[in-house]
């Protein structure tokens, strides 16, 4: 079964439709039908992004059965376990931003108010991985101590992890070094 409703460009499955209204019963009932669990949606979103933004864990437990990817990315470079785990994160440790690494695929930053903030890796051979996150880690607590927007803390998070593992042995983040006159210029320009 391939339906498909079009609205003005927008491509819309009716399991996109159920997923996104939290109608498990109805998801159920399209998966057994052959509705497909990876369609994308305008904009990458399959229908495990919609159950999963909606915290709705039977729904996402069906389409994961019905061989959903939790792998596959939004255009945005959100994978649907990420946008699973934004609100779950957020809630449970109270915090009011979340930096997740994601190995060879970067990071992402997780708020509340603003949509995610993703980074890239440099690719390294996996024998110099050692100390990726605790420089990813450190680079961006400094940014932000240091008055870096966001966005601006993740770049150098990012940067820091990718020298951190540029190297065998004990990895230093000499990335600071070079950053830390523009950071103490914003910093001091935002009268802080």
């Amino acid at each position: 079964m391939n339906l498909v409703a079009r609205n003005a460009n927008i491509h819309v499955t009716p399991l996109h439709s159920a997923a996104a209204g939290s109608h498990a019963e109805i998801v159920k009932l399209l998966l057994e039908h052959g509705g497909d669990p990876n369609a994308a949606q305008d904009g990458g979103f399959t229908p495990l992004h919609s159950a999963a933004q909606n915290d709705d864990r039977e729904s996402v437990e069906a389409l994961l059965e019905a061989g959903a990817d939790p792998s596959l990315a939004n255009d945005d470079g959100q994978p649907a376990a990420v946008v699973a785990t934004k609100g779950l994160l957020l809630r449970h440790t109270g915090a009011a931003i979340v930096a997740v690494t994601l190995d060879v695929d970067g990071s992402v930053v997780l708020t509340q108010d603003g949509a995610p903030v993703r980074t890239q890796a440099r690719p390294s051979r996996h024998s110099h991985a050692s100390g990726a996150g605790d420089a990813y880690l450190a680079g961006f607590v400094l940014a932000r101590v240091a008055g870096a927007e966001l966005a601006q803390a993740a770049r150098v998070a990012q940067e820091c992890a990718t020298r951190a593992i540029r190297h065998t042995g004990t990895a230093v983040c000499p990335a600071l070094a070079g950053l830390a006159p523009p950071l103490a210029y914003q910093h001091a320009s935002h009268g802080s």
